[in-house]
Formats: structure tokens, sequence, C-alpha cells
């Protein structure tokens, strides 16, 4: 399986980085490998031009799964991230929404 992980932030006070690491371990332990990793830190979901997800929009073909930490990570509202999913052209990506489990 090829996967690409995408990851995003509200604020420049945050980092991409535990989002992705999160991804990475789990790709690792279903045995699957990342082949692009899309990242828009520091931008509102409410914002139209996401350089990130634009990038990943124009190169989804490359993949089999999109790996994100949370749905809200597209969009919050399910409308909006349905509307994305069905213009991206590839009716096979799936999308593996990955989370921290807290003990």
């Amino acid at each position: 399986m090829k996967v690409a992980i995408y990851a995003r932030t509200s604020t420049e006070l945050q980092s991409t980085a535990s989002q992705i690491e999160l991804c990475r371990e789990y790709a690792m332990e279903q045995g699957w490998t990342i082949t692009g990793i899309y990242d828009d830190p520091g931008i509102s979901e409410d914002t139209k031009e996401r350089d990130g997800l634009k990038l990943f929009a124009t190169e989804c073909m490359k993949y089999d799964i999109l790996m994100i930490t949370g749905a809200d990570r597209l969009f919050q509202d399910p409308a909006l991230t349905e509307k994305f999913l069905n213009d991206l052209g590839n009716p096979f990506i799936q999308i593996v929404i990955v989370k921290q489990l807290t003990k």
C-alpha cells in the first residue's frame, strides 16, 4: 500500500511533527510504505488555499491511502470533506484516521 500523510495545525505555535510521527508509526505497524507527506502548519481549516492539501490533491492518484490524525485535519464540516474527496478523481483512495490512545 502506498500511503500519503496529511497533517495540519491551526496556529503557527503548533507543529505537525507529532501528527506525522503518529501516522508513521501506524503505517509501519501495518507494513505500509509512506511515499508522501503533506502538511499545512499554522493554517486554519477555514482557509481554502492550503498548499499542502492542494499538492496532495494534484498527486492523489499515486496513493492507496491518505492518513490523518482526525477528520478535522481536512475540514470541520463533513460535507466539505465529502466534496473534497469526490473532487479528487481517485475513487479508490482510502482515508485512515489514526488517533493516539490515551491511557
